[in-house]
């Protein structure tokens, strides 16, 4: 009987070997590399930010990393480069977790169904959150201690907490965060333009406490305009029927919604974006666009900046809350001129 090598990492079984060749007439076996299995759900913008980690764990020699996700985050991590494969969350997942294993689990995600698919998980080594036997959110190691004591202790979070969120993770997960970055690869990118500053009014549905008011991005859009900016009004779905008549109001132009590769397109080929805490601002830092962010509600706290960026943060926050009586008050505290000022300063040679 010839025989066949399941263990080799070219075999594929329904199809022929990544080499073209057949086991028996092979010198060439190599033996399946560690394999890392990455559970991560939520907002797009949560789950980019958990793309340095990639660096690492290539670092460490997982060559096969499969990420379990959901449908939200499921556009934004298509375009992420070192993930050898994405599974959207389905019935069929709980399949995959029962036959096959890992060498590394990173469970990242409090969401109940990522700690489910957790507990299923058939690793060697079982690193970040878990779930007890009662339903109850827990930790696998005391490495992510300090990552589930931030979401019960708000004076922590609030005020006293000096980690970034990739230093978090990497924390859970047993690393030293060395300012990897966040992956992704939108595909063909315009020439950057060195005047067009991006106004991003989209902060998704969850917090709406975290918009800038209307009135301070149509002052700030005129006075960009009048220092030689073109500065371009832009969002998401939710915002569609918004920008025209922001840009309208403001004398200038902008971008019209689209899908989600070319929105990151359009963030590539800007000078700069200004925008409240939203997928925008972490699109910018992954394709390494100067950015300022306007902050109130959410901590600016555990934003890995990465020297291209900043945040400007109103005296009121962070409260957290998605309903708000302050609002919108607490943003307005966020003056346009200062954001000129600030993004004159960065753009500056």
């Amino acid at each position: 009987m010839k025989e066949i090598r399941t263990d080799c990492r070219h075999y594929r079984g329904e199809y022929p070997c990544s080499l073209r060749k057949v086991c028996w007439e092979c010198s060439d076996f190599a033996p399946i590399p560690p394999r890392a299995l990455v559970i991560k759900f939520g907002a797009p913008g949560d789950a980019l930010r958990t793309t340095p980690l990639l660096e690492k764990l290539r670092k460490e020699g997982y060559e096969e990393i499969t990420w379990i996700c959901d449908d939200v985050s499921r556009e934004i991590l298509e375009m992420v480069p070192g993930i050898d494969r994405l599974v959207p969350f389905s019935a069929h997942t709980w399949g995959l977790l029962d036959v096959e294993t890992f060498d590394l689990l990173l469970s990242l995600d409090k969401h109940p169904t990522a700690l489910a698919c957790a507990a299923r998980a058939r690793a060697k080594d079982k690193r970040g959150f878990g779930v007890t036997p009662q339903g109850r959110l827990t930790v696998l190691d005391q490495r992510s201690h300090y990552a589930l004591r931030l979401g019960i202790d708000d004076p922590l979070k609030f005020y006293e907490n000096e980690k970034t969120v990739p230093e978090i993770l990497f924390e859970m997960c047993g690393y030293e965060f060395k300012g990897e970055r966040y992956a992704l690869n939108p595909g063909p990118v315009p020439e950057r333009a060195p005047r067009r500053i991006l106004l991003n009014i989209g902060v998704g549905p969850r917090w709406p406490t975290k918009a800038w008011p209307r009135k301070n991005w149509i002052a700030c859009a005129r006075l960009l305009k009048n220092e030689g900016f073109s500065p371009l009004f832009c969002g998401g779905p939710a915002e569609e029927t918004l920008l025209e008549s922001y840009a309208t109001a403001a004398g200038v132009e902008y971008v019209p919604v689209a899908p989600l590769r070319l929105f990151a397109q359009t963030i590539a080929g800007a000078a700069a974006v200004v925008t409240a805490d939203s997928l925008a601002l972490h699109i910018a830092l992954a394709v390494g666009t100067p950015v300022i962010g306007l902050f109130c509600s959410t901590t600016a706290r555990e934003i890995e900046w990465y020297g291209i960026g900043e945040a400007l943060v109103s005296k009121s926050g962070p409260c957290y809350r998605a309903d708000c009586a302050s609002w919108p008050e607490c943003m307005e505290e966020i003056e346009p001129e200062v954001v000129l000022e600030h993004l004159t300063a960065r753009l500056s040679p």
